[in-house]
């Protein structure tokens, strides 16, 4: 195998380089380099398989490492020839055990160097060592400029309890199953977490007839006890929720990045009830 690494320095916080690997429009943006149509199916949870495609044609991939903010690893573990998989013929074995991995450190709170680590048969290196610069150029404007940025919405409660409660009831598996969902047909019967950065979060959203459910999930990127909960969901999209001691209240604000299915509206009104219900739920703690 040949080895290269490349690196470059990116004038935005971590969680936005990062953002911009996990999010398919940041994705696209930036690996348009190595095709216009290139893009991915698949979740970077570690253990999980990737499908990386031109809408034919492309690569199957483990996610080996996903541990935020540090570091990614994938390896081929065969090729996607017009849709089907291939691990076999003469055309994918070249291919399988190449590995990519991208590296990230923090300078400050506003920048970032993001390393990428190719080890790949030595018969395609040489398009790759010249392909991957311009690719990190495209990655630094995606994230420098905003490019396939989500839209941002704003809710806001000032909730009346004490402020450890109102943390605690953020973070409690058993809490969060009580005011997690938005209309009382639903709930939640499984909250996991591990409340560390880069600790994750598998929270189940339940139709109550069982018609229907779904897990959210997602990475913990801040963590400052009683003050500051930040998070990224798997598909990249960005949560900060800030919590201040007013006098005889704690003001909360949540922002989230908006997904691109549904209306803001309804995604407002969505994230805006499950907000009441936690708001109701500490305040009768």
């Amino acid at each position: 195998m040949k080895k290269f690494v490349h690196t470059i320095t990116i004038h935005r916080p971590i969680h936005e380089v990062w953002s911009a690997i996990l999010s398919e429009p940041k994705y696209r943006a930036w690996t348009s380099v190595f095709h216009e149509n290139s893009h991915f199916t698949g979740t970077w949870v570690t253990g999980n398989e990737l499908l990386f495609s031109d809408g034919k044609d492309g690569m199957i991939s483990e996610v080996t490492v996903c541990d935020y903010p540090t570091t990614i690893e994938l390896v081929t573990r065969g090729l996607l020839q017009n849709n089907m998989p291939d691990y076999t013929s003469s055309l994918a074995l070249p291919w399988i055990g190449t590995t990519e991995r991208y590296e990230f450190t923090i300078i400050d709170a506003q920048t970032t160097q993001f390393h990428v680590m190719m080890s790949v048969n030595p018969d395609f290196a040489a398009e790759f060592e010249t392909t991957w610069p311009a690719a990190l150029l495209r990655l630094k404007s995606v994230c420098e400029t905003n490019i396939a940025s989500y839209q941002t919405i704003t809710l806001v409660a000032d909730i009346t309890a004490p402020l450890t409660t109102v943390w605690q009831a953020l973070l409690n598996p058993d809490d969060i199953q009580n005011w997690n969902f938005a209309d009382p047909s639903w709930y939640c019967p499984a909250a996991i977490n591990t409340p560390d950065v880069g600790g994750r979060f598998c929270y189940t959203m339940a139709a109550r007839d069982q018609s229907m459910s779904f897990d959210f999930t997602g990475t913990f990127t801040t963590i400052q006890p009683e003050s500051v909960l930040e998070y990224l969901l798997d598909d990249g999209r960005f949560v900060s929720i800030q919590l201040t001691q007013q006098t005889d209240s704690i003001h909360l604000v949540q922002k989230f990045d908006a997904e691109t299915v549904n209306s803001l509206e309804l995604q407002r009104q969505g994230w805006q009830a499950i907000l009441d219900n936690f708001t109701a739920y500490v305040e009768t703690k």
